[in-house]
């Protein structure tokens, strides 16, 4: 066990253990000019992988997240629940699936997922589909996750007519969740108000597909983290679920069925000359999809080069697969189907949805390079990759990010570097993330000598930033300031960039990466090393 700081190359390297800090070299004068290639998107890794596991037969993903602990703690969780996960490469799965009802391998499972926020909110809905005898599914998590609020989603389990009891204080995990005995009787239609989550939302959504009639969602006020939404319904479009609406304004309204397959649909006339619908299919199909890479990650590196004058980074918008799989060309063949070994067709992700390149990402946290290029910043757009080239000057600026909360954290570290302040609105969301993360914000971004204001901001609350007048690098703080990081990893990406700039900048907890980018340390180093 390491007891000592170490510097950003030992980290990188691996030689640091569990070091309770790293330290981050400054700079200075250099410049960087960096390719970048980031690990696959930890949101469509899980809502792939949950789906898949309700699949009926054998699907694959390449360019998965593997090896981070959110995505890990839902792989472990969903072998808990029946599926069987096979690693065919560092990240690539094949995924056998349950056909729309989890077979536990004992009744009362209760599934710890840590503080992986997005696998606990997905399976909270998607135990509604375990059998009568499994006696209910528990989903529990770490200290953190029994404070971070789930109880919009239990009242709209509750409205469907599903049991859901708290296990422990209201509204937080641990929760019970009893399967219906008759999945029949779930409602078929809720509505939403304002959630503080997106993925109360989306994991219901996910399951939809394997209820008969489907379900409509009525989101009278909009939808929070919008395309966070969008890309849940994109992904189930692509994946052949029955989609009709958006969640684009307010209200918003969009309805999420089984697949329709015509030639199951098609009338049948039986011996008696009676006419027969067959019945479609519930779910989806099995499925090769390809994950795209992880815009989140993408912003620090997009980041780090708009506040370093003259520096470039370029993230590449293709897979670390790791074992020479391709990132956008899906699996092909039978013209866009291929046969699964189960009778079953899978279906492909078109060639038009996969090879766009970050212009056409599902993923809203991309748009960060549109902010910093209304900072100054200046940014080249092509189909294999987006650069963003640091300038002399940026400008403070005005920006909602209600659509792309975790993008907040890069942004307001370069803000930090900005002539003039700068104001972060729709930032409600995270007061319930990994850490209050606006409170963390204010605290670390205070240590370094930035003037910092939490507003209020209509029915939300938005973030002012206002570095000092001389600029940030002409007033440095004085001596080593170490940063926390609060157990949260984008709070620990993001403040390292600091160090890039000001001298004598630790990061506390830098294992904390491992949440969803293990390899974070390591690209770090080789982009400015």
């Amino acid at each position: 066990m390491s007891t000592s700081i170490v510097d950003l190359d030992t980290l990188a390297a691996g030689r640091a253990g569990d070091a309770p800090a790293v330290r981050i070299p400054v700079l200075g004068g250099r410049r960087f000019d960096a390719t970048v290639r980031v690990p696959g998107s930890k949101s469509l890794t899980n809502r792939a992988l949950l789906l898949a596991s309700l699949a009926g037969g054998s699907s694959t993903i390449t360019g998965a997240l593997l090896g981070a602990d959110d995505t890990e703690r839902m792989i472990i969780a969903l072998e808990q629940l029946g599926a069987r996960i096979h690693r065919t490469g560092t990240a690539s799965v094949r995924v056998d699936g349950v056909a729309g009802v989890w077979n536990p391998a004992q009744p009362n499972t209760r599934l710890d997922l840590g503080n992986a926020g997005t696998a606990v909110r997905f399976l909270t809905a998607a135990a509604i589909l375990a059998p009568v005898s499994s006696e209910g599914i528990t989903i529990d998590g770490d200290a953190r996750m029994r404070e971070r609020p789930i109880g919009e989603l239990v009242t709209t389990l509750r409205a469907l007519g599903v049991e859901v009891r708290h296990e422990g204080r209201n509204g937080v995990p641990p929760v019970l969740i009893t399967p219906a005995r008759d999945r029949s009787h779930i409602a078929d239609r809720i509505e939403f108000g304002r959630v503080a989550s997106s993925q109360f939302v989306s994991a219901l959504l996910l399951i939809a597909p394997w209820l008969r009639r489907g379900l409509t969602v009525s989101l009278p006020d909009g939808v929070t983290s919008r395309p966070y939404v969008t890309m849940t319904l994109q992904l189930l479009r692509r994946l052949g679920a029955d989609v009709r609406g958006s969640v684009d304004g307010a209200p918003a309204e969009v309805f999420v069925g089984p697949a329709h397959e015509p030639e199951e649909a098609m009338p049948a006339i039986r011996p008696d000359k009676r006419v027969t619908v067959l019945a479609t299919r519930l779910g989806v199909a099995p499925f090769d999809l390809a994950i795209e890479p992880d815009a989140s990650s993408a912003g620090y590196f997009w980041a780090a080069a708009a506040m370093c004058p003259g520096s470039r980074a370029r993230v590449m918008f293709e897979a670390v697969t790791g074992d020479n799989a391709s990132a956008a060309a899906p699996a092909r063949g039978d013209g866009g189907n291929a046969r699964n070994g189960h009778g079953r067709e899978r279906t492909a992700a078109s060639p038009a949805e996969s090879l766009g390149g970050w212009g056409a990402a599902l993923q809203g946290d991309v748009h960060l390079v549109d902010l910093l290029e209304r900072m100054g910043a200046q940014v080249e757009r092509t189909a294999s990759h987006f650069a963003v080239t640091g300038p002399e000057t940026l400008r403070g600026i005005d920006a909602d990010l209600a659509d792309i909360p975790d993008a907040a954290m890069a942004l307001s570290v370069v803000c930090c570097f900005a002539r003039g302040p700068s104001t972060l609105r729709g930032l409600h969301t995270l007061r319930v993330k990994e850490t209050d993360r606006l409170a963390a914000l204010s605290a670390e971004l205070t240590r370094v000598g930035v003037g910092v204001e939490i507003l209020s901001d209509g029915d939300g609350e938005a973030l002012r930033i206002t570095p000092p007048a001389a600029g940030l690098r002409s007033r440095p703080p004085a001596g080593p300031v170490r940063l926390e990081t609060y157990r949260d990893h984008r709070m620990a990406m993001a403040l390292a960039l600091f160090g890039l700039a000001l001298p004598g900048i630790e990061v506390a907890d830098p294992g904390c990466v491992a949440k969803t980018y293990p390899a974070y340390w390591r690209d770090l180093w080789a982009m400015i090393g």
